[in-house]
């Protein structure tokens, strides 16, 4: 085993790996675009001119009715690559490379979570190390790197403000580091929540949770307080500008409407298709011809998908529960939801790697459950997004961020195993 001075080389060597796997990961899933492309997901697109817009000085949206479309984070990281590189290919291939380097980041933080997370002692480092490199590898790890999309960089703040988290939970309850620890999850849950919308409650409910785990929750009032409080203040400054453009107070953008009807509406299939947008959009400006309203037209737009959604949910209950089982086998399968990715070789190493990691993070949970909260912490996000998504559309997609805390406790297992196995004893 190495000794103690030599840990910072392998933790550097872990991050450079990971770097150099996306880096030639986006290279290649550059080129096999082909020239006359720079995208291949349409959400990409939407996030490029909102950064396009704030690189030349103008304002974030994609139009007079679209001021609210997206949240503000990625599209601010996008827009100085805007700056440097450009709009064109060379921008992109910048946007890629960065979120390459977000990726190592990621893959170095789940390593510190993991070393919060045991109580192993000495072991911390290269429980931590083992972690690192599990997210290195991992497949889903190095797509959501590469992909122009906000899981680039919401993967690292998630990761982080578990991690955070986890350390602020073994300080001691009047402790000064604590009070400004908790401040620090909350402010990177916003952050997170900047990146993707529907982490916007999985901060205030956790918090609530962290109360009432364990014993004594009366010591742990003020740290959530300042949890809460440190989430607030970073959410402000966006809520105050929605308010100041729609008149409206709009938590996170104007796609929850849209998002909901993609997921619950007569021709749902647990998949996402957006095709119904235009025609929700030409039927509230056809009915202002007749019927003007103060209400901006974006505002009322998601209002009335949002409705039409839960309208329709109330009166197909037993439809809405087989969507949500479809959702939930999209979302968990081994196997990705494209078709065509399902029959090339990327299917079998997604689903070696989806199902080499659950075993040993079950065994991970078990053997370490005595560390309380922060275990909990690496399970709450696979709890909180399944229950999102099963409402929402279901898709391999959306569990990449909480596979991050199953390669957290997939280290524990394994370390477990290796211990068992030196040692001669049985598990």
């Amino acid at each position: 085993m190495p000794d103690r001075p030599a840990y910072w080389k392998l933790w550097l060597t872990v991050g450079l790996t990971a770097f150099a796997l996306r880096a030639a990961a986006a290279v290649w899933w550059q080129s096999r675009l082909g020239a006359d492309r720079l995208f291949f997901f349409p959400d990409s697109d939407t996030y490029w001119q909102l950064a396009k817009s704030l690189a030349c000085g103008g304002p974030f949206q994609l139009g007079p009715d679209a001021q609210v479309v997206r949240t503000p984070a990625y599209p601010l990281l996008l827009a100085g690559t805007i700056y440097v590189f450009g709009d064109g290919s060379p921008g992109v291939v910048a946007a890629r490379l960065l979120g390459a380097g977000l990726g190592a980041v990621t893959a170095l933080l789940a390593g510190w979570w993991a070393g919060c997370l045991s109580n192993a002692g000495r072991d911390r480092q290269r429980i931590g190390l083992l972690a690192a490199a599990l997210v290195c590898f991992y497949p889903g790890a190095i797509a959501t790197s590469i992909f122009v999309l906000s899981e680039a960089l919401f993967c690292p703040l998630m990761v982080a403000q578990l991690a955070c988290w986890s350390w602020c939970h073994y300080r001691p309850s009047s402790s000064l580091s604590r009070l400004i620890g908790s401040s620090a999850v909350g402010g990177l849950g916003a952050l997170a929540t900047l990146c993707r919308p529907s982490w916007l409650l999985f901060t205030p409910v956790a918090a609530v949770a962290w109360l009432g785990f364990g014993p004594r929750p009366a010591s742990r009032v003020g740290a959530a307080g300042a949890l809460l409080l440190g989430f607030t203040l970073v959410m402000l400054p966006w809520w105050v500008r929605n308010y100041a453009v729609t008149g409206h107070w709009v938590p996170t953008t104007l796609q929850v409407g849209a998002s909901l009807y993609d997921g619950l509406n007569p021709h749902a299939t647990g998949a996402s298709n957006m095709d119904f947008v235009p025609r929700f959009w030409d039927e509230e400006r056809q009915r202002r011809q007749s019927r003007p309203s103060a209400v901006p037209l974006e505002v009322a737009v998601d209002r009335k998908m949002f409705q039409a959604a839960v309208a329709w949910a109330r009166t197909h209950p037993v439809e809405v529960a087989r969507l949500a089982v479809r959702k939930f086998i999209r979302m968990w399968s081994p196997w990705p939801n494209d078709r065509q990715l399902q029959q090339s070789y990327a299917a079998w190493i997604l689903a070696a790697s989806y199902i080499f990691l659950l075993f040993p993070a079950v065994l991970g949970i078990t053997r370490q459950w005595s560390a309380g909260w922060p275990v909990v912490l690496a399970v709450l996000p696979t709890i909180y997004l399944t229950a999102l998504h099963v409402v929402f559309v279901g898709s391999v997609r959306y569990r990449e961020p909480a596979m991050l805390g199953w390669c957290v406790l997939a280290a524990l297992g394994v370390w477990h195993l290796v211990r068992v196995r030196s040692s001669g004893d049985r598990p």
